[in-house]
This record gives structure tokens, C-alpha cells and sequence, in this order.
């Protein structure tokens, strides 16, 4: 009997053994694809971020201890997929944050956490996500009548100006009035920090406008009367010319997120960002540290085609190179109607440059200011897009193509009577 049971121990502490073993193999830590960056500048950094696994957990700060900086002034996001005890999962976290490892979706706070499936890793849409995440959860609050968790996702300045005991209320009558919402359509993202979602209610529409902080904590809030979308215009009527004269180096243009960081933006969906060049390729003279050492800086900015001025900032300062002003994102600009739902806006001009006025008629080739650095911006250039409105914030980006284009590579000219510039083109204006 004695044998027996020290038999029986010892398979029994041979089979913890194995049970130990086999828990800290499905326990393993596993990166499986990560990337991190803005826009279309993405890095690979799976095998920096498998390097930091310390006993099957990662806590770093997004940023501060991944290597590198693919996407220089902007705002960047780490995006990751991982298994943990055979279980994958994908996690976004914003730049700045803490990120700790096997992560858990009630405990997330700023992360957003995806099974494998849910989202498409190649193209998240990482603003577009971070909005339909708390609109929706709002969305199931206010149809359950929650008007606790209605607050969940409130930043302390919405608690404060919209306490449970004003909330309530108009939460109540607004399904009262307008039922439940049946159906949330695609957001209209306007940045940098907000989104409207046109959310059909049984008794009707209504747009939700949303703003978020960089925690994601809801800080504006609007229900407001259906405004319906611009009708998007496919392939635009006007002729255009480059909006410049010289040799200018296309930084951003394209079709696609790796060829043009605006491309997730709805209304700068077929956006440029233009650099004037010297006969070397070269941005700038010297180390660029001064606006004047850009070629662009100061160069006459012409009207692309003939319109009317719809709208014009002006009074913005030029950014010393290097720094950027998000506060007044578009700088100094001019935006021409060239017909119904055509309309260019040409950004980030020098200040005190612009020489028209709204309700002027230009001409194409007339100069309308010079390019400079204000607004969003890190370098003089000229950033230019044609939409389908005058409201900058509701339009949609509209391809374009200018007539003639004269590309220069490996020292041969080449014109084309109508063509669209991608990222690293060289072109020239008349």
C-alpha cells in the first residue's frame, strides 16, 4: 500500500510538472505583427517589441521606448497583433501612453482591443475606430435608457457641463420624440479631434456630433438636425493648372496611404503637399533651420483655374521650421469656386501674402499669395486639394489632374497633356 502511494505521488507531482510546463509554453508572450507610425509611415517593429517581453508581459510607453520616429511631428499610433495562452488578439494604443501586456479589454482605458477578424490589421482606420468604439457603446446606453452609462465614456468637461440631472432628461425626451437609433451610418471625420455620424432614429435622422480628447473621453456632444452629404464628384470638370511656376517636388500625392498621409481624411482624400526644389532636388539651403532657406517660401502661389473667392484666412504667422501650429491647421488660405461642388483650397500661404479678397473673380495664373509656413505645418510648402464644397469640414476630396504636367527624371523631361502627381514626382509649372 505504502508503494502504491508513493507511486501515486509521484505521478501526480510528475504530472504538476508537465501541467507547469505545458501552462508556461500556452503562456508564452507572442508578437505576431506590430507597426507603428502616421498615415502611410508605418514601421515594422515586431522584433523590437518581442525583444522587450520580461516574463510573458511588455510595459513600456508607446513611443518613448520604441526605436525611431517614422512619421517626424505627427501624431503616431502603435498597432499590434499578439497571442497570450492561445488566444490572439489586436491592440491599438495611441502615442504617449503606457502600454502593459497581456491586456484585458475591461481594464483597457485608452487601448482598443480587437479579436482577429473584427478589423482588417493591414487597414485600420485608426481615427475612424477610436469614434464608432464610444459612439456605439453610447449608441446601446442611450437605447437602454443607461444614463449612467451614457457618462461612462464622458470627459470630466462634459460631466461637468452635462451632470446626470441635465443628461437624464434629455436623453428621456429625445426617445421620447425620436425613438431609438436603428442604424449609425459611417462617420464624417473632420480633424483633427471630431466626427459626425448621420444616426437614423425609428422616427426619423438626426447627425451625431462627437468630439473626443486624446483619451477618447467624449468632451462635445451634439444631436443636430441631418445635414445630407455633398454628392461626391467623381472626375471634375474644370481645367486645371499646377498652382505654381518652377521645378516644386510632390512630398505627398497619391491614391493610397503610403503615397499620401491625407488620404485617410475625407475632404483631403487626393491632397498635395508641394516643396519648391533647386537644380539638385534640394528643399532648402544650409540646415533649413530659417523659413527663408526654403526654396518654397515666398514663392507666388497662382489660381489654378478661373473662379470666384469663396473664403480667405489670413493674419496666421509663419511657423519657425520645425514647429506647427494645430490651432489653425490650414494657415493662411484661399479657397476658389470654379463651378457647383468644385472648389480648390490652397493652404499654409505666407502671411500677409494674400492678395484677393471673397467675391474677387481670379483668373488662372494669377497670383493670389505666396507660399509660406503657417498653419499645420512643419516646412514651407503649398498644400492644395479640390473639393466638392465650400464647407471645408462636410467636402469631399475630389481627384484632380492638371494640364500640362512636364515630370523631370534622371535629367530628361517629360510633358504629359493631363496627369495626377504621385509622392517623389519632380514636376514643373508654367
Amino acid at each position: 500500500m505504502k508503494n502504491i502511494i508513493i507511486k501515486q505521488l509521484v505521478a501526480a507531482v510528475i504530472f504538476s510538472l508537465i501541467q507547469s510546463v505545458f501552462a508556461q509554453e500556452q503562456g508564452e508572450l507572442k508578437i505576431i505583427r506590430a507597426q507603428y507610425g502616421a498615415g502611410a509611415s508605418w514601421k515594422d517593429v515586431i522584433s523590437e517589441l518581442n525583444e522587450k517581453i520580461k516574463d510573458d508581459t511588455i510595459d513600456i510607453y508607446v513611443s518613448n521606448s520604441i526605436f525611431g520616429d517614422p512619421a517626424y511631428l505627427q501624431s503616431k499610433t502603435l498597432k499590434m497583433e499578439y497571442e497570450f495562452k492561445g488566444v490572439r488578439q489586436i491592440v491599438v494604443a495611441p502615442e504617449g501612453e503606457r502600454l502593459h501586456l497581456p491586456a484585458k479589454t475591461e481594464d483597457a482605458g485608452f487601448l482598443m482591443i480587437y479579436e482577429p477578424g473584427e478589423v482588417d490589421f493591414d487597414n485600420i482606420d485608426i481615427e475612424t475606430i477610436r469614434f464608432e468604439k464610444v459612439v456605439q457603446s453610447m449608441v446601446t446606453a442611450i437605447n437602454a435608457r443607461d444614463y449612467e452609462g451614457i457618462q461612462k465614456d464622458f470627459g470630466k468637461v462634459m460631466l461637468d457641463a452635462f451632470p446626470l440631472d441635465k443628461s437624464r432628461p434629455f436623453f428621456n425626451n429625445l426617445l421620447d420624440t425620436c425613438g431609438k437609433i436603428t442604424r449609425l451610418e459611417p462617420p464624417r471625420l473632420t480633424p483633427p479631434m471630431q466626427a459626425i455620424f448621420p444616426a437614423h432614429f425609428e422616427q426619423g435622422i438626426l447627425d451625431i456630433k462627437v468630439v473626443l480628447d486624446l483619451q477618447d473621453k467624449i468632451i462635445g456632444l451634439w444631436f443636430l438636425p441631418h445635414t445630407p452629404t455633398v454628392e461626391a464628384v467623381t472626375q471634375h470638370q474644370t481645367i486645371l493648372r499646377l498652382p505654381f511656376a518652377g521645378t516644386w517636388l510632390v512630398f505627398w500625392g497619391g491614391d493610397t496611404p503610403e503615397l499620401n498621409q491625407h488620404h485617410n481624411v475625407p475632404n483631403q482624400k487626393y491632397a498635395f503637399d508641394f516643396l519648391a526644389v533647386d537644380d539638385q532636388d534640394q528643399t532648402h539651403k544650409d540646415e533649413g533651420r530659417l523659413n527663408e532657406d526654403y526654396y518654397a517660401f515666398g514663392r507666388d502661389i497662382l489660381a489654378p483655374a478661373d473662379g470666384v473667392v469663396t473664403d480667405v484666412i489670413r493674419g496666421v504667422r509663419d511657423n519657425t521650421p520645425g514647429s506647427m501650429n494645430p490651432y489653425s491647421a490650414l494657415g493662411n488660405t484661399v479657397m476658389i469656386r470654379h463651378r457647383d461642388n468644385e472648389i480648390s483650397v490652397l493652404a499654409h500661404l505666407q502671411q500677409n501674402s494674400i492678395q484677393v479678397k471673397p467675391g474677387d473673380t481670379v483668373r488662372a495664373g494669377q497670383i493670389i499669395g505666396r507660399c509660406g509656413n503657417s498653419g499645420n505645418s512643419s516646412e514651407p510648402h503649398l498644400h492644395y486639394h479640390l473639393q466638392n464644397t465650400t464647407i471645408i469640414q462636410d467636402a469631399t476630396g475630389i481627384k484632380c489632374f492638371f494640364e500640362p504636367v512636364t515630370i523631370i527624371k534622371n535629367n530628361r523631361t517629360e510633358t504629359k497633356p493631363r496627369y495626377s502627381p504621385i509622392k517623389g514626382d519632380i514636376i514643373q509649372g508654367e
